[in-house]
């Protein structure tokens, strides 16, 4: 009988000694952090270059470096539109330059 009295007494003990316990809390904004995290979503690649390229700076630079491409493409584009002119020009009257019209024989050779 004395082990169930020492066995008794143990378990008075151990349920003496949960009497101080409280619940377990959180820490303050704790729900609203786990929240964030969930709905975190990892973006990938392409949504990291579209969102660089989307910068006010950025799309000013592209904008000013297309313009300026343009530009010497036109400019490239003129200048080798007046030299083709040129050319066609000078080979047009050196084809119509003809010294001596054969297609009409004034002079009748019989034999």
């Amino acid at each position: 009988m004395n082990k169930k009295s020492d066995i008794q007494n143990k378990v008075e003990a151990t349920l003496n000694s949960l009497q101080g316990i409280t619940s377990a809390t959180s820490g303050p904004f704790f729900f609203t952090r786990v929240q964030a995290r969930m709905r975190k979503v990892e973006r990938n690649v392409w949504e990291k270059i579209s969102a660089y390229i989307a910068r006010p700076t950025v799309a000013f630079a592209m904008v000013g470096f297309v313009l300026l491409m343009n530009t010497i493409a036109v400019f490239q584009h003129t200048k080798t539109a007046n030299l083709a002119s040129d050319q066609l020009d000078q080979s047009v009257y050196e084809e119509f330059n003809v010294a001596a019209n054969t297609f009409y024989d004034y002079e009748i050779k019989e034999p």
